[in-house]
């Protein structure tokens, strides 16, 4: 059993003409919902191959509710290689641009499998593996005000790897005049990051 998300998510959002003065809320318009679903429904999804864009992503398993007009994923699991990846998340229909929330856990995939994947057009090469963790909040079902209410907060850790093709580092590297910094190695990288209202505070 295979399934391509491809077939049911867009490459690329067609933008939207800005609302006009005159048409103030116009915004929420535009949105989806809000939808009053009368169901009580809990059940199983199993995918053996899961693909998006060029990412493969293997025995996908996913317990979904939906009750009160609320969408539960709890949770969406599977592997990416040898990494592996767990989604929960809360959707309410009830309201418009739906609000959602939950958390996403990645573990150990191929930084290259998955930069490969996503951008197979991207000159900048990734190497190594990863573990991210991902709490997320919001509402908006277009892209525009999605990213205007996005809420993220995560830590991410980068193993055994190295970047190169990076703009910064080839600028760096030619300031410096030392061209080894195009090329930057590391065995643990890691950080912190958080978002509020589409803004790093």
């Amino acid at each position: 059993r295979e399934l391509n998300m491809g077939r049911f998510l867009p490459e690329a959002e067609e933008k939207t003409p800005a609302p006009s003065a005159s048409t103030p809320g116009s915004t929420i318009t535009q949105e989806l919902g809000p939808y009053e679903l009368p169901l009580d429904i809990t059940g199983t999804l199993t995918v053996d191959r899961l693909l998006y864009r060029q990412v493969t992503m293997q025995q996908v398993n996913a317990a979904v509710s939906l009750k009160d007009n609320r969408v539960t994923i709890s949770p969406l699991s599977g592997r990416i290689g040898a990494g592996q990846f767990n989604l929960s998340s809360t959707v309410n229909l009830g309201v418009a641009g739906f609000n959602y929330e939950g958390q996403a856990v990645v573990t150990q995939p191929d930084l290259a499998t998955l930069v490969r994947g996503f951008f197979p057009a991207a000159e900048q090469k990734i190497s190594g593996r990863m573990n991210w963790v991902n709490s997320f909040s919001g509402r908006g079902t277009s892209l525009d005000n999605l990213f205007k209410t996005l809420q993220l907060d995560g830590e991410i850790q980068l193993l055994q790897g190295a970047f190169s093709g990076f703009a910064l580092l080839n600028q760096v590297s030619w300031f410096l005049d030392s061209p080894d910094l195009k090329n930057i190695s590391f065995r643990d990288f890691q950080g912190t990051y958080r978002l509020r209202d589409g803004k790093a505070p």
